[in-house]
């Protein structure tokens, strides 16, 4: 029980509700530096990038067929 109160926690649940942020499973959070970070909503194959409360980034990752997406399958940023 301890662990699961150390490793889980909300991040900025306010914006998370404003702009509908969810995924029903396997969705990840990733911190590029302290004050931004990646979000990934696996069902809906939509990308955030997410600076200081503010939205900077949104894009869904699109298939070639159209009206459909892929799965990102979680996403890394992978930096040098």
């Amino acid at each position: 029980m301890n662990w699961m109160r150390i490793c889980w926690s909300i991040v900025d649940e306010d914006l998370f509700i404003e702009e509908k942020i969810y995924t029903e499973n396997e969705g990840l959070v990733e911190f590029i530096d302290q004050d931004t970070y990646l979000v990934e909503e696996q069902n809906s194959g939509i990308l955030w990038v997410i600076r200081n409360d503010t939205v900077i980034y949104k894009d869904i990752f699109r298939s070639q067929h159209e009206g459909h997406h892929h799965l990102p399958n979680w996403t890394r940023i992978v930096s040098e």
